[in-house]
């Protein structure tokens, strides 16, 4: 099988990559690719969408850290996110003129509220990219791995009215054991494997929580060793 992982920086694949030959039972079962994205949706999305086009690819495998908005979740848990929504990509009206309270969420209306983008259209679903392959994936991790929804944004979280709108938007409260994840390359995954097809998982492990700006607090060491772990694992079962 041709397997392709990615991640955004050099930092999240390197130690996987160090491992992946010695953790592999079979080695010469699969050929692995490794990409560095880059960090954020534009550079990220042309070149996974690059490698997708260019290479023969039968899985799709990204790595990585997230902010998580639930602080009672573990730091360096993993999860694999099933959908995302696009979380920077529409407009916040004026606070003034739309009468919000100091506590209120923001009035954040995304490309599909303002009517720019149709939110069923594929590849989306309700606003989401779903990866409808997970199903198929989930269990591979042995029931090790939950489930998370993802948020993309262009810029990093840190205010807590900018929490509780996102949160509030696209956290899934049917769901409350499921963490809603920050990331800033989740979507171009989802989005362009659904486009071509590609099966394909993204497993994220927590390396802080979103709000939270001091590094002493982080566990960026933890979270990628995390997520090397369960990666390899994952390909070692495929």
């Amino acid at each position: 099988m041709n397997i392709s992982i990615c991640a955004a920086t050099a930092m999240e694949l390197s130690l996987f990559k160090q491992q992946a030959t010695t953790a592999m039972n079979n080695p010469g079962r699969h050929r692995l690719r490794f990409v560095v994205t880059g960090i954020g949706m534009l550079q990220s999305s042309f070149f996974i969408q690059q490698h997708l086009k260019e290479a023969d690819v039968d899985f799709i495998l990204q790595i990585g850290i997230a902010g998580c908005f639930n602080s009672s979740v573990a730091l360096s848990s993993v999860w694999m996110v099933d959908r995302e929504y696009l979380g920077s990509l529409g407009v916040v009206e004026n606070r003034e003129q739309a009468g919000l309270s100091e506590n209120a969420t923001e009035n954040w209306q995304d490309i599909f509220d303002l009517g720019l983008q149709v939110p069923d259209i594929a590849p989306f679903t309700d606003k989401a990219l779903i990866n409808r392959h997970i199903q198929q994936m989930a269990p591979l991790s042995n029931g090790e791995i939950g489930l998370a929804t993802g948020v993309t944004v262009d810029e990093i979280t840190t205010s807590p009215e900018r929490m509780r709108t996102l949160f509030t938007r696209y956290g899934r409260p049917d769901y409350p054991e499921r963490p809603l994840l920050e990331s800033m390359e989740g979507a171009s995954l989802h989005f362009n494997a659904l486009q071509y097809n590609t099966p394909f998982v993204q497993l994220r492990a927590v390396s802080n929580y979103t709000g939270q700006r001091d590094k002493a607090f982080w566990d960026i060491a933890g979270a990628v060793k995390a997520v090397t772990a369960a990666g390899l694992d994952l390909i070692c079962r495929l």
